[in-house]
Parts: C-alpha cells; sequence; structure tokens
C-alpha cells in the first residue's frame, strides 16, 4: 500500500499541477493494470493455432505504451503525457465509431469521458477543443454512414441490450463518476490547505500585531519616562525666573526691616515700632520659606504618602506660579472653604494643581478685559472635588478628547512638550485612583473638573501621620 501511494505520488511542485499528475497517474496505473490482465488473459487463452494472437500483440503493445506515458508522468511531463493519452482515447472512439456505427452508446460515453478528462487533466480550453472536435468527427462519421461511404456493423441495433453491454456502461459512469471524485477531492484539499493557511496567516497576523502593540506600549512607556524627566526639569526652569523673581520681594522685607530695626534701637524708639518691623521681616521670611517648599517638592523624587492639607497644597501651587500669571496679567482667586484633608502623595497632588493652573495660564492667548483663573474645592459625602475653571480661549471640540494623549499639544514647537496632562491623568487615575474631566467653549473658557473618593479614615487627626517609600 506505501509502494503504491510512493508509486502515484506526484513530482510537480505546483498545487493545480500536482493535482492534475495525481490524477493522470491513477489513470495511468489502472490502464496499465487492466491491459496487464488483457495481456495475461489472451495469453492463457491463445490456442496451438494463434487464434488470439493479434489480441495478445495490440494488448501487449498498448501495455508498453501506457507504462511508457506513466513513466514520463513521473518525469515531470505530466502535460505531454496527458495529450498523448487522451489521443489515444480519442484514437479508439474514432474505431469504435468507425466499427459499429456513431449511434452506437459506447461512441457517445467515450466522448463524454475524453471531454470529462481534458477539463481535468489539462484545462477547461483544451475541454472546449475536445468538445468541439469530438462533435465534428460525430458529424463527420454520421455524414459518411449516410452516404455509405464506410459501412459499420449495425447487427447490434436488432439485439436487445445484453449484460455485457450494461456492464459497459455502468464502468464507463463508474469511470466518470471516479474521475470527477479524484477531481473534487483534490480540489477540496487545495481549498482545505488554503483555509489552513488563511487562519494560521490570521493567528500569526493577530499575534504579530499583539507582540508589534505590545513592543509599541514599550517604547512609549520608555519615551514618556524620558520626557517626563525631560519635562520635569524643564517646568522648573520655565517656572525659576517667577520663583526667583518672588524670592527677591522677601529678601529685601527682611533686608529693609531688619535695617529698620537697626535703625530705630539707634535712636531708641519705642518697643512697639521695633516689634512692628519685626513681625513684617517674620511675615517676609515665612512666605520665603513656602516658596522653598515649593521648590522642594517639585524638584523631590520621592514618594510620600501622608495626611495633607489640600488647600494648602493649592496655595503653593498658586505662589509658584504667582510671577508668571502677574506677567500674563491673570488674576488667580481661590475660592477657599473649608479646609480638606486627604491621604496620598502630596507632592505629585501639588503636581497635578501646578500643571493644571499653568496650562490654564497658557489658554489666555487673546487678553480679556479680566483675565481669571478660579479654583474651587468642594466635599460631598462620597468624593472631594476641585474645579479649575478660567475663561481663557478655549479648546475645541475634535480635540478635547485628545488633550490627555502623550505627547499630543497644541502649542508651537519648543513651547510644549504635550506630556504635562498626560502626566495629571495618570496621577490622578493611579495614585489617586480619582477621575479628571474637562469641559470647553471656544473663547468661553474651561473648565478642569478633578474627582477623588472620599475614604473614610481622611480626618485632620491623621496629619503628620506618612508612609513613606523612596
Amino acid at each position: 500500500m506505501i509502494f503504491l501511494k510512493k508509486l502515484i505520488q506526484p513530482n510537480s511542485k505546483d498545487e493545480d499541477s500536482s493535482r492534475r499528475e495525481y490524477i493522470l497517474n491513477i489513470l495511468l496505473l489502472s490502464c496499465i493494470l487492466l491491459t496487464f490482465l488483457a495481456c495475461t488473459i489472451a495469453a492463457i487463452r491463445i490456442d496451438k493455432y494463434y487464434t488470439n494472437s493479434l489480441f495478445l500483440i495490440i494488448s501487449f503493445f498498448t501495455l508498453l505504451l501506457f507504462v511508457s506515458l506513466f513513466f514520463i508522468s513521473k518525469k515531470g511531463h505530466h502535460k505531454v503525457s496527458s495529450f498523448v493519452f487522451l489521443s489515444i482515447l480519442f484514437l479508439i472512439n474514432l474505431y469504435i465509431s468507425y466499427r459499429w456505427g456513431t449511434q452506437a452508446q459506447v461512441v457517445l460515453l467515450f466522448y463524454i469521458l475524453i471531454i470529462v478528462m481534458s477539463g481535468i487533466l489539462i484545462n477547461t480550453k483544451v475541454a472546449f477543443f475536445t468538445t468541439i472536435l469530438s462533435s465534428l468527427s460525430l458529424v463527420i462519421f454520421a455524414y459518411l454512414q449516410k452516404k455509405m461511404i464506410i459501412n459499420p456493423d449495425m447487427s447490434w441495433i436488432s439485439k436487445y441490450a445484453e449484460i455485457e453491454d450494461i456492464v459497459m456502461f455502468l464502468a464507463f459512469f463508474f469511470i466518470i463518476a471516479t474521475i470527477s471524485w479524484l477531481s473534487n477531492r483534490e480540489i477540496e484539499k487545495s481549498l482545505q490547505r488554503a483555509r489552513n493557511s488563511e487562519k494560521e496567516l490570521k493567528k500569526e497576523r493577530s499575534n504579530l500585531e499583539i507582540r508589534v502593540e505590545e513592543r509599541t506600549r514599550e517604547i512609549q512607556q520608555l519615551q514618556i519616562e524620558k520626557m517626563t524627566q525631560v519635562y520635569h526639569f524643564a517646568e522648573l526652569g520655565r517656572l525659576s525666573s517667577g520663583i526667583f523673581h518672588d524670592l527677591i520681594n522677601p529678601l529685601m522685607a527682611i533686608s529693609l526691616n531688619i535695617e529698620q530695626i537697626r535703625k530705630t534701637s539707634e535712636k531708641n524708639e519705642s518697643l512697639k515700632t521695633i516689634e512692628n518691623s519685626i513681625n513684617k521681616a517674620t511675615i517676609a521670611n515665612d512666605k520665603m520659606q513656602k516658596l522653598i517648599e515649593s521648590i522642594r517638592k517639585q524638584m523631590s523624587n520621592q514618594d510620600s504618602d501622608e495626611y495633607f492639607l489640600i488647600n494648602k497644597e493649592i496655595k503653593d501651587s498658586i505662589e509658584i506660579l504667582n510671577y508668571k500669571a502677574k506677567k500674563s496679567n491673570i488674576e488667580v482667586i481661590f475660592n477657599e472653604k473649608n479646609d480638606l484633608v486627604m491621604f496620598g502623595d502630596s507632592i505629585k497632588f501639588n503636581q497635578i494643581i501646578t500643571n493644571i493652573i499653568s496650562n490654564s495660564i497658557d489658554s489666555f492667548q487673546n487678553k480679556n478685559t479680566r483675565n481669571i483663573i478660579e479654583i474651587t474645592s468642594e466635599k460631598t459625602d462620597k468624593k472631594i472635588e476641585i474645579i479649575i475653571k478660567d475663561n481663557g480661549c478655549g479648546i475645541p471640540d475634535e480635540i478635547q478628547a485628545k488633550i490627555f494623549d502623550p505627547f499630543f499639544t497644541t502649542k508651537k514647537t519648543g513651547k510644549g512638550t504635550g506630556i504635562g496632562l498626560f502626566l495629571v491623568k495618570e496621577i490622578i487615575n493611579k495614585h489617586f485612583e480619582g477621575d479628571i474631566v474637562v469641559k470647553s467653549k471656544i473663547n468661553k473658557g474651561t473648565a478642569f473638573i478633578i474627582s477623588f473618593l472620599l475614604k473614610n479614615n481622611e480626618n485632620r487627626n491623621h496629619l503628620g501621620q506618612t508612609k513613606t517609600t523612596l
């Protein structure tokens, strides 16, 4: 069985050629077996007068012919072998037409067999050509028969169909059905292979897309981390001029008040005047300490979870951006209500407020009569809500969904990195488990609404307790 399978195995690499060669090999091998059987029977039944010798010789040469065609097909010339094979069958049918007439059912069945095999073994063009050629041969033989040019043996017409005739017809039907089945089976195998290949391709493409997406996310995350560091120092650089400007005023106030104390003491003026100057110097010193604390928070690389006062952090953020706001003729208003306590990283909270206020300051492209940034903090039963609202230029509807995407910016080149609001959303979502929503209208302004879930253990009694992770 394995030997037989190897014997009919096609050598063609092309799928269509391989299918045709496989069917041809089966047909030729079947013809070889049948002609070998015919030779054997003829050799056994030959008498001493060699009555069946002609049939034996014809069968033997036919056997050699089919073996040769099989050898040619195995050598990779299956098309040549197919043409010769079909030509032999066509010549045999011409002989049958000449011998028994075109009315013989076997002639029509033979032509049908040849046409079907032409389409399967070669192609549809050859099948059409075979159809035309078969039709012409039928017409010609019918004409010759009618004109009495040829005289076929028509004695079979007056006879009833014998069992041999029925067997022959059934054999033709079986051969046609078998050839069609072989062709359809090979086509179905090809289609199944194509479907399997398509499934594998889709699976591989999906896996490739997943790997590309994962790698893209990794690269993007690495870029974000690097850009975060760059953004951090860039923001400090932009804020430094305002910070140093605000530091000069308290230092000047301290210097003047100390000088006043010195002069007062020299003139022996009242103690009340001296106390007043000391108080002013202390206030200036406190202000400077607040600014330095704000700078420390911005430059710190530590994550420190603690209970902190929200209003204090908002004031610190306003303080650090005070110079930038005044320079742009912007008034920052904080509607301070009851002080609120929240647990988390106060430094990261400070970054949230500072980034949003800084973006709001940058939104005033056209100077209004009164440029305002208004900050409100509220507390409900379930959450803490901070609203930062401005009357700047607003954000177009089509880009509102993109403003929190990494590297997305509407600022001119060199003016923005596109990482600030992305970091804001990341900190709110991941570190505080909160949410941020933006509402904006062109030329009306923008409002950032930040929501934090209120935890049951957040109260003033926890102030000063910390949980620090480096």
